[in-house]
């Protein structure tokens, strides 16, 4: 039976489990973080003329997921879009959630950035839901001279800071290098609603690659570069960095009340929040919403 849903009728809230397709659990787990931008999510399908275009593809998933009726989702459409974004991608190995999220964000704004002028407001309004200005200021050591830069990113990716393991100690560390002939200051502006951070867990030693383990402490409310957020949902990684298990943790508005749940893959289950900050400390990309 054919029927159409009106957007006051869709669930922002809605709990979804969405089908592995076979090692697909880290872009399963990147969505459900996707899913949790729930204003930008609407924003999306509230322009008719994306229909239009190839971000119909996200629309559809979108409003499937939002569908107060479904309860388990298959995202082949997002599944099959990853292995045109993404060539190295064969559709059946274990890749990674923050490089899915990277490439999805980017695709996104693309499509949208290719509209045309007459909806510039919603461009403008969908960028700045998700991206900040990157501001770099380049001291060279040998003749005090400065270079400052700017641009637009989607991902905030930070190192571990191994002497101060809080989300602060990494801020610290990302903000400030001193390298042999130069200092390096990074800093944000422009901030947006929605703040994807990714700690860099994986790291290239020489030809192999190795997962760092150290637990960094996350708060669930916070400040970051003058700005406060509130943890809304993070993708944490079980195993090894030739195997393992994403799954993915989110908040969802539930009879009034703000409750955490697990989703592993199409099983979704309620989370105590006492265990919440223990669990995110093993974790790594993280989305953040401005309070």
């Amino acid at each position: 039976m054919l029927y159409i849903i009106l957007m006051e009728d869709l669930n922002l809230h809605n709990n979804v489990g969405l089908i592995n397709f076979g090692n697909t659990c880290f872009m399963n787990s990147s969505i459900q973080l996707l899913m949790s931008a729930s204003v930008f999510c609407m924003h999306l399908i509230s322009n008719e003329e994306l229909l239009n275009t190839d971000a119909k593809k996200y629309i559809k998933t979108i409003k499937d997921y939002m569908h107060p009726k479904t309860s388990i989702l298959g995202p082949k459409l997002l599944h099959s879009s990853y292995m045109k974004l993404n060539l190295l991608y064969t559709g059946y190995t274990q890749e990674d959630s923050h490089e899915y999220i990277v490439y999805t964000l980017d695709d996104i704004l693309t499509i949208i950035k290719s509209l045309p002028s007459e909806h510039d407001d919603f461009i403008r309004r969908a960028c700045n839901m998700v991206t900040f200005t990157l501001n770099t200021s380049v001291t060279y050591k040998k003749d005090n001279t400065v270079s400052n830069s700017s641009n637009r990113d989607c991902v905030l990716l930070l190192p571990i800071n191994k002497r101060d393991s809080t989300l602060h100690g990494c801020l610290e560390l990302f903000s400030n290098v001193d390298e042999q002939d130069k200092t390096i200051t990074y800093s944000l502006s422009d901030m947006p609603k929605y703040l994807f951070i990714s700690l860099k867990r994986f790291i290239k030693n020489g030809t192999t690659h190795e997962k760092n383990t150290d637990l960094i402490d996350i708060p669930l409310t916070t400040e970051i570069f003058g700005t406060k957020y509130k943890l809304k949902s993070f993708v944490n990684h079980m195993g090894s960095i030739s195997g393992g298990h994403y799954v993915a943790y989110s908040v969802r508005k539930i009879n009034g009340e703000y409750l955490w749940f697990c989703y592993n893959d199409s099983n979704v289950s309620p989370e105590n929040i006492d265990n919440i900050s223990n669990i995110a400390k093993q974790s790594y990309v993280f989305l953040y919403s401005r309070i």
